[in-house]
C-alpha cells in the first residue's frame, strides 16, 4: 500500500493514529518483500552466468538395495522398470540445480568419496561444468537442449566432466538409477552412455549437470561442441574430460555434440547391462 493510499485511509476512511501506524508497518514490510524478490530474482536471473549457488535444503535419501531381480535387469530392462515409456510421453521439464544436486549426493552415498568422479559435497558449490555463459530451454522437436548465451571463438573450451558421474560397475548403475526419483532416473538412464577413459578402461558415464542436453547432430546440425585435439592438450583429462568450440559459435546457437565420437558401442554389455 503506497503513502497516498494510507493518508486516504486515514482523511476519508475513519483510520484512527494506530491503525495508521499498522498500514505504515504493512507498506515497510511489502516494500522490504517486493526488494527481497527482486533480488532473488536477479540472482536467479544470473545463473547463466554462473553465480554460485545458495545453500540448498537436504532432501532425505533413501538408497535402494538391489533384490534378485533388479540384480538382473539390463538397460532396457531398467528403462520398462520404471515405465519410462509413460513418463516420455509428454514434453520433459528443465532441471532445477537442486535436482542435480540431489543426485550427485546419491552417487555419492553409493560409490564414496574415494571412487567419486565428482568430488565431495563441497564441490557442489561450482554448480556445473561450464565456462561460459549458457541457457538450457526447449529446443523442438529434439526435446530439451542447450544452447550458447555468448559469443564463442572456435578451439575455446566450453564444458569439461567435473559432474560426470562414472561407475565401474553395473550394479552401482543399477543402484543409483533406482535410488533417484523415478522421473528423474528416466532422464538418467535417457543420457547415461559407457565411455573409454586415457587409461583404456572402460566406465559408465552419468552427466549430472546440464551437459547432460547436448543434442546429438544430424543431418542438418552439425556438432560443434567436442575434441579440439589441440586446444586439448593444454587442459587436464584431454578430450575425454573436456569439450571445446569446434567452430565460431554465436550466442543463440544451439550446442550440438557427436555422440559416436565419445560414446562406445554396445558398451552396456561390457557391465552387464
Amino acid at each position: 500500500m503506497g503513502l497516498m493510499l494510507l493518508l486516504q485511509a486515514v482523511m476519508f476512511g475513519g483510520s484512527s493514529p494506530e491503525d495508521l501506524s499498522k498500514l505504515l508497518l504493512h507498506s515497510s514490510a511489502t516494500t522490504n518483500l517486493m526488494e527481497e524478490t527482486k533480488e532473488h530474482r536477479s540472482k536467479i536471473g544470473n545463473e547463466v552466468v554462473d553465480k554460485k549457488p545458495e545453500a540448498l535444503p537436504k532432501e532425505p535419501i533413501v538408497i535402494q538395495e538391489l533384490t534378485e531381480k533388479t540384480k538382473k535387469l539390463k538397460h532396457g530392462g531398467l528403462w520398462n522398470h520404471l515405465k519410462c515409456d509413460e513418463i516420455y510421453s509428454s514434453e520433459r521439464p528443465i532441471h532445477p540445480l537442486e535436482a542435480w544436486i540431489h543426485a550427485r549426493v546419491v552417487y555419492r552415498q553409493i560409490v564414496g568419496n574415494d571412487q567419486s568422479s565428482i568430488g565431495t559435497e563441497e564441490d557442489d558449490n561450482v554448480p556445473h561444468g561450464f565456462v561460459v555463459a549458457h541457457e538450457a530451454k526447449q529446443s523442438p522437436p529434439k526435446g530439451r537442449g542447450i544452447f550458447a548465451a555468448q559469443d564463442i571463438k572456435k578451439g575455446e573450451l566450453i564444458w569439461s566432466t567435473k559432474k560426470t558421474a562414472r561407475f565401474a560397475d553395473g550394479d552401482s548403475f543399477r543402484k543409483f538409477i533406482l535410488s533417484l526419483d523415478r522421473h528423474f532416473a528416466c532422464d538418467a538412464l535417457e543420457w547415461s552412455y559407457v565411455q573409454k577413459l586415457e587409461n583404456g578402461e572402460l566406465r559408465i558415464s552419468t552427466d549430472l549437470d546440464e551437459g547432460a542436453l547436448c543434442n546429438d547432430n544430424d543431418e542438418e546440425n552439425d556438432a560443434n561442441k567436442g575434441c579440439d585435439k589441440a586446444a586439448a592438450k593444454n587442459h587436464e583429462g584431454g578430450c575425454t574430460n573436456n569439450y571445446f568450440a569446434l567452430r565460431d559459435i554465436k550466442a543463440g546457437d544451439e550446442f550440438v555434440c557427436s555422440y559416436g565420437s565419445f560414446v562406445v558401442g554396445n558398451g552396456w554389455k561390457k557391465f552387464t547391462l
